[in-house]
């Protein structure tokens, strides 16, 4: 008997191991099931650095984002949405090889395993934070716009304070501890000289305010002890004090015109600074690292090797060091003199075209072609010419391609004025490449193939070119004369019959192999792209973020019907595997700040749930080999492997709507469950609700609410006993007008 009872016992316990691991593989999955393939190590904007040995570094940035390297910089470990959070990260800080926190936005998160894991410490919706810094693994600091806060308890506690410049909140952006007792921060406002010391812990902090003239737009400081320190400003402005603050002596880098960010000093005489220089009277600019070795007297800069970089945040320990900033740029010295980049270059990609999981293309600025021949792992250039841009590619087969775009000279690219059309194509799998000159002065913008033979090309200004012979020659279709002004964004075809183009505001469609085209009524404008799995079934985006901006047809275009509870964003590049699956891609900003949107349907757009995107520029294509393998194009490449995982858990707050404020999810009870469970949730206003459950693959298994519904607390229950259905986790998302909130169950059976 004792044996059975103990048997069940280790089966429960392994039982309830499975599911802990489930969970944990989902959770990993959601921010971790699209990634970074070019630029390695990633691309989002780099705001501090901290150079923990001469090997090991971290840097945090945009989107959650933490990297670590243990090497040197060979290899980096890349985590985004890091502790579940999207928020951007200003400030890091680390006491030993384990112990750090990284601070941003609304949040604070914690490791203490190096950097392998996180997780939110702290989350305060009135916090703006910028900078962190511990004394030791149970004190520290945060510190944001007119907050500073302080822990004593390793953050399970926090003692909250509100700072005032005059009437104003000061933005702190930079703090350092000499000790327990001693500190500094500083950062900007409306009146300047924003620098405060402690000399009791943090109790409290005294603003000097004897720098004259005033100094505006402080942005980081360097001491390297009590008395002795540097403040750097976004203005170019470097001050020193050797007597603890009590006065300072401006040292400006004369004769250079910069924009300072970043300073580190490692002795007295011995500092670096880094930030931007402007080179002309146009605003071209670049990064750049200011030296110098008599403690500021004279500095000496130090361009760096891209163009139009900012470096946020520089970090040197015995003349190694390391400087990071904006899409990702990473610096690296090993002597304080000379910094080779870390990152590869950067380009702003427009198409993408894979012709297995293998082997594939990306194209954009600069006549950049990219190829891979291991699904992206690795990407080699094989083309690039500054005069170009192209907009698209197709791969007929491995080793025949074609990319086309226009010939830009001298001014910026718009495809408003006339330009010289070009056609490049490879027949040895891009080894080499031939440019072909078009007979118009178009921008050409999309390439399709609909067999080895017949193409289609499409630009601005009306333009439409057929070939029937792969290619080799290219006949001008001319349009009906109220498309000749259009600027046509897509083509493609089902057959080599069937075929549609799309402009900002139409869509042309022909079932005769390109000699008529009838136009097709669309209820909105603004419109991106489209996709069609067959002849009657295809869906189209735009960018209407006020209105529905994604519509259904199953008639080959005649009719359209919009998707509805779709996620705010203004939608870019739109594809479908089958007439169920599909994805769709875009991106949103919000005061300045711009993040991509990912979103899948499983059934066709009648529902559509949000992807974790890594990167935090507007994606502009997104393309599916498969269910499970995609890539989708920014300012760089991410690609996922497993469909993209389900949906972002837990958003509370998304595109600029604050959800608490309209709608509150609870968490089932009990949990795990078995059969039952409740689910309660909260409406402020009221709205058309659905609430329904769905399995870890995004499969909906029930609608338990689809009705309009006043204010108030609603309680359900779901009983999983009517379904059938096996131990495991499932989702259950509220959505309210265009807001949703998801949360994770565990049926154990």
């Amino acid at each position: 008997m004792n044996g059975i009872i103990m048997k069940k016992i280790i089966t429960i316990v392994s039982f309830i191991y499975l599911i802990l691991v489930v969970t944990l593989t989902a959770q990993i999955s959601d921010s971790n099931d699209w990634n970074w393939q070019y630029p390695k190590p990633q691309g989002n904007t780099l705001r501090d650095v901290l150079t923990i040995d001469e090997n090991t570094v971290i840097a945090v940035g945009d989107l959650g984002t933490v990297i670590k390297t243990t090497d040197g910089g060979e290899n980096w470990k890349v985590l985004h949405h890091t502790g579940g959070i999207s928020d951007d990260l200003y400030g890091v800080h680390f006491v030993d090889s384990l112990n750090g926190w990284a601070v941003g936005g609304e949040h604070i998160i914690s490791t203490v395993d190096g950097g392998e894991n996180w997780s939110v410490l702290h989350e305060d919706l009135s916090s703006s934070l910028r900078c962190v810094y511990f004394f030791n693994p149970d004190t520290g600091w945060v510190f944001g716009k007119g907050i500073i806060m302080k822990t004593l308890d390793r953050g399970k506690s926090w003692s909250k304070n509100i700072i005032y410049d005059g009437d104003e909140k000061p933005i702190i952006r930079e703090v350092q501890f000499l000790d327990a007792q001693i500190g500094y921060i500083v950062g900007s406002s409306f009146y300047g000289n924003t620098i405060y010391k402690t000399m009791d812990g943090g109790s409290r902090w005294y603003q000097l305010n004897n720098i004259k003239p005033r100094i505006y737009g402080l942005t980081d400081l360097s001491f390297i002890n009590a008395d002795t320190g540097w403040v750097v400003s976004n203005f170019g402005e470097i001050i020193k004090t050797e007597d603890g603050g009590e006065s300072w002596l401006y040292q400006e880098a004369e004769g250079v015109n910069v924009l300072l960010h970043s300073v580190f000093f490692s002795d007295a005489d011995t500092g670096w600074t880094s930030g931007v220089i402007i080179e002309d009277e146009n605003a071209h600019y670049n990064g750049i690292i200011l030296k110098t070795t008599n403690g500021g007297n004279t500095w000496e800069g130090i361009k760096t090797e891209g163009k139009n970089e900012t470096l946020y945040s520089i970090d040197i320990s015995e003349e190694a060091g390391w400087a990071v900033g904006a899409d990702g740029v990473i610096y690296r010295t090993t002597d304080g003199e000379n910094w080779a980049a870390q990152r590869e270059e950067r380009y702003r990609f427009n198409s993408l075209y894979f012709v297995d999981e293998n082997t594939g293309w990306a194209v954009g600025e600069k006549g950049i072609i990219l190829h891979t021949e291991d699904g992206g792992s690795n990407w080699y250039k094989q083309n690039q010419n500054d005069s170009l841009v192209l907009n698209s590619v197709f791969a007929i087969d491995k080793q025949n391609i074609f990319a086309t775009g226009p010939l830009v000279t001298g001014l910026p690219p718009d495809p408003l004025r006339e330009i010289n059309a070009v056609i490049i194509k490879s027949v040895d799998g891009g080894i080499s490449w031939k440019r072909y000159d078009l007979d118009t002065l178009s921008w050409l913008s999309s390439i399709f193939f609909v067999n080895d033979s017949i193409g289609w090309i499409t630009g601005n200004r009306g333009t439409l070119f057929k070939t029937t012979n792969q290619g080799n020659t290219w006949i001008r279709i001319n349009l009906d004369i109220n498309y000749t002004n259009a600027y046509f964004k897509k083509i493609q075809f089902i057959n080599e019959d069937t075929g549609w183009i799309i402009s900002s505001a139409v869509i042309l469609k022909t079932t005769d192999g390109g000699k008529n085209w009838k136009s097709q009524l669309i209820p909105t404008t603004s419109l991106n792209s489209f996709d069609y799995v067959n002849s009657q079934t295809g869906w189209i985006v735009g960018q209407n973020i006020v209105q529905e901006n994604i519509f259904k047809s199953i008639d080959g275009g005649e009719n359209w019907q919009a998707c509805t509870n779709i996620p705010i964003s203004n939608y870019r590049s739109v594809e479908f595997i089958n007439e169920n699956i599909g994805y769709a891609a875009g991106g949103f900003s919000i005061e300045g700040h711009v993040q991509s949107t990912i979103i899948k349907t499983n059934d066709g757009g009648e529902t559509w749930f949000e992807q974790q995107s890594p990167s935090a520029s507007t994606l502009s294509y997104i393309f599916f080999i498969n269910e499970t393998t995609g890539w989708a194009l920014s300012e760089g490449i991410v690609k996922t492997s497993t469909g993209g995982g389900v949906v972002s858990i837990e958003n509370e707050e998304k595109h600029g709507n604050t959800l608490p404020e309209n709608i509150e999810l609870f968490q089932n009870y009990p949990n795990p469950f078995n059969p039952s469970t409740i689910i309660n949730y909260k409406l402020s206003k009221s709205g058309y609700v659905t609430l329904q459950v769905y399995d870890i693959l995004g499969r909906e298994i029930i609608m338990l609410i689809n009705s309009e519904q006043q204010p108030g607390l609603y309680r359900i229950e779901f009983d999983a006993g009517k379904y059938k259905l096996s131990s495991g986790v499932y989702l259950y998302m509220l959505r309210v007008g265009g807001h949703s909130l998801t949360k994770k169950m565990i049926l154990l059976r």
